[in-house]
């Protein structure tokens, strides 16, 4: 049940039934992954512009850092 995708094209969240319900599953799926992988791709360059001095030899304080990670 869950691998047919038999949703009417101009199906809208509003509709009742399945096909309203998986409108409404397409466009929560669209925006909360996009909103995941712009965290994830923030938090991985705060991650690398954090390191770069220890990529250079210097010592990294975390007591610092933690700051600045703490989103």
């Amino acid at each position: 049940m869950l691998g047919q995708v038999d949703a009417k094209p101009g199906a809208v969240p509003d509709d009742g039934g399945v096909a309203g319900f998986r409108a409404r599953i397409a466009e929560r799926t669209a925006i909360e992954v996009a909103q995941v992988l712009d965290e994830a791709e923030a938090l991985l360059t705060l991650t690398l512009v954090t390191l770069e001095p220890h990529r250079r030899g210097k010592r990294i304080v975390v007591k610092d850092d933690r700051r600045t990670l703490a989103v």
